[in-house]
């Protein structure tokens, strides 16, 4: 009710202050400052969170659900065309094949000297995020990488179990554990 979005009201209040110290402009504060002025009075409020924990509503979680496999299957298909057989988007053997082999794309693993650098410093046939937003430019298929890769992620870690914590219980909330003493 009011009394625990009073307190959730008092909790942001706190972490901006943290930053608004008038005499140490430049400096940080002290972190026996931290504890005892932010952290310590706000352990009452984030128990309280914990215990309470965070409604879920798994009936329009769970709507997004049919859209985004619809999104991923139809990015998995092109995908497939591209690579002349199914492939697997998450795996970067794969994909490194299907861009640097099949599609012949420039890895711009080398400077003007010759040494290798940005993402392709350790690995010349990199697929990690950084070497797609680099390679997107090039090729159309690229962007379609990252969107299915963004998109498994985001279903992944946070929809699916999303739906599957707040299914364990009967008000449909999920808990946490809020930590007051680390970043």
């Amino acid at each position: 009710g009011d009394n625990w979005s009073d307190s959730c009201v008092q909790v942001l209040h706190g972490i901006v202050q943290v930053g608004m110290i008038p005499d140490l402009p430049y400096s940080r504060p002290s972190p026996a400052y931290v504890y005892h002025m932010i952290d310590r009075p706000y352990i009452p409020t984030l128990v309280e969170m914990e215990t309470a924990g965070v409604r879920i509503n798994v009936d329009r979680l769970s709507a997004l659900v049919p859209p985004i496999k619809q999104r991923l299957s139809e990015i998995q298909e092109i995908l497939d065309i591209f690579n002349d057989g199914p492939i697997n988007v998450q795996s970067s053997q794969q994909m490194a094949r299907l861009l640097y082999k099949k599609l012949d794309l420039e890895q711009h693993t080398k400077d003007w000297r010759g040494r290798r650098i940005g993402p392709w410093k350790k690995d010349p046939d990199t697929t990690d995020a950084t070497a797609l937003e680099l390679l997107a430019q090039y090729h159309d298929v690229v962007p379609l990488v990252r969107e299915h890769r963004k998109i498994s992620k985001l279903k992944g870690t946070y929809i699916d179990n999303l739906i599957a914590e707040a299914l364990k219980d009967k008000g449909h909330r999920a808990y946490t554990h809020f930590n007051a003493t680390t970043a």
